[in-house]
């Protein structure tokens, strides 16, 4: 925690020095966010007036958009005359977005989302192929059992004491196998749910 608020302390000191003298920007803090809107309403440090303001400098369905958390600080730009500004620093992130063309990427506290993750989980490479590795190995050891019961019923014979006689019944060939089902494998096995696609 000690790390968390010197870090906070540090970012608050930066922006009050970047906030001083007469300068096309101010402090603020974070009331609420509309994300839909690309908006937020922040209260003027300095002036103690809430502002509604831009997450993006440029209203649009592209690039790069900063949520800051609420009650944060941010650092507002004014983009003109009338005070219509955009938050182009923040102390703390609710969540980023990056936007291109057709493509999403979200980041959000322990969690990367692709085109909104409809997909689930990334697949874990070295689990899936650990789980591919075991089928390899059962369809290879039942392939084998497979060619020597195979091998043991065409070669076998009929042992008859006399003719006329019924045949001995042959020992049955030995065991295909363990009797073990596989276990399945499930999503949660293969998919990494802190980055989804």
């Amino acid at each position: 925690m000690a790390n968390g608020a010197n870090r906070t302390t540090e970012v608050r000191k930066l922006l009050k020095n970047l906030t001083s003298g007469d300068k096309p920007h101010y402090l603020a803090e974070v009331v609420s966010v509309d994300k839909a809107n690309r908006l937020a309403v922040v209260l003027h440090l300095q002036e103690g007036t809430t502002q509604e303001v831009r997450l993006q400098s440029a209203l649009a369905e592209a690039g790069l958009l900063l949520i800051p958390k609420i009650g944060t600080w941010v650092l507002v730009a004014q983009l003109n005359s009338d005070g219509a500004g955009s938050i182009i620093q923040c102390e703390d992130l609710e969540e980023v977005q990056l936007l291109i063309g057709d493509s999403e990427m979200t980041f959000k506290d322990g969690l990367i989302s692709f085109n909104g993750g409809e997909f689930k989980g990334l697949v874990k490479v070295e689990p899936t192929v650990d789980a591919f590795n075991d089928l390899q190995k059962e369809v290879s050891d039942l392939k084998l059992r497979l060619t020597t019961f195979e091998t043991l019923f065409n070669s076998h014979t009929h042992v008859s004491a006399a003719p006329g006689v019924p045949t001995l019944i042959p020992a049955p060939p030995t065991s295909i196998g363990d009797g073990a089902p596989l276990i399945q494998t499930q999503v949660n096995d293969l998919a990494n749910e802190k980055i989804t696609h």
